[in-house]
Parts: C-alpha cells; sequence; structure tokens
C-alpha cells in the first residue's frame, strides 16, 4: 500500500520548503568553534519518554541528547 492507494498526494503535504541558509550559517560558526544554541520543540517522544530518566536525558535515549552528543562529537568545543 501507498499513500496514493489512500488519495493521498504527499506532493500537496508539503506547504513551503524554506531555505536552509540559516542553518548553513549556524553550522558554518559552530564549525569555527563560535558557541550555538540549539533548541528542541516536541513533547514526550522529543524528551525520550519512558526511556530516559533524569539522570540519561542527556545520553541517546531521547532525540534531544542524541543530537547533543552528535553535535558534540563532530564540533569543536
Amino acid at each position: 500500500m501507498s499513500a496514493s492507494d489512500y488519495g493521498i498526494d504527499l506532493k500537496k503535504g508539503v506547504l513551503n520548503k524554506g531555505s536552509v541558509a540559516r542553518i548553513v550559517r549556524v553550522m558554518k560558526k559552530a564549525s569555527q568553534g563560535e558557541p550555538v544554541t540549539v533548541g528542541f520543540l516536541g513533547g514526550s517522544i522529543t524528551q525520550g519518554c519512558l526511556s530516559s530518566t533524569p539522570e540519561t536525558v542527556m545520553h541517546t535515549l531521547c532525540i534531544s541528547g542524541g543530537v547533543r552528543n552528535s553535535l558534540r562529537r563532530r564540533l569543536p568545543m
């Protein structure tokens, strides 16, 4: 089964692709060792729901912790 089997046109699901200019600017800044702030919008899934505790939230068990750890491995501090 695919989306078209249900009458869903995936091309109409994207209202605005936007621009990557801001993320490119932030990543350039971060790669030069300058401080950047990363924020997450979400709820229980973003925070790890039942897979994390206050002690483990900064590990890869939740989306925000996984992204944080990934950026720290790849970018200068």
